[in-house]
């Protein structure tokens, strides 16, 4: 799987998420996203889009370090009460966050053990 492709997709998606969070704030009963989210979700889309730019180390770098991110963010309701500036994760919000974190993860253990194999 190309790890750039799949970053620049996660990239686009949170930019997207974003834009609606700020015109509309909602995607039905499924996803409420504040103004704080969305910026988030914005610097999120703009870190992934430029990660599938740079070099490969700095691209498994950083997807690790933003897939950890999003995994945090999405189960922070599970051992806070009331996140302070998070806001809260709706159905689609949680499974959003977790399975962009969880592949953003992923692809850079398989990207970091596919280049220690080659060398």
């Amino acid at each position: 799987m190309q790890i750039r492709t799949v970053y620049r997709t996660m990239g686009w998606l949170f930019i997207v998420l974003a834009i609606i969070g700020y015109i509309q704030g909602r995607i039905g009963d499924y996803m409420r996203v504040d103004l704080t989210e969305a910026s988030i979700m914005l610097g999120l889309g703009v870190v992934f889009v430029a990660l599938a730019r740079i070099r490969r180390r700095y691209t498994v770098a950083g997807g690790f370090s933003f897939g950890l991110f999003l995994i945090i963010w999405s189960t922070m309701d599970l051992w806070i009460p009331n996140p302070f500036v998070m806001g809260t994760a709706d159905p689609l919000e949680y499974i959003l966050r977790l399975v962009g974190g969880g592949w953003a993860l992923y692809l850079a253990i398989a990207e970091l053990l596919a280049w220690r194999r080659a060398v």
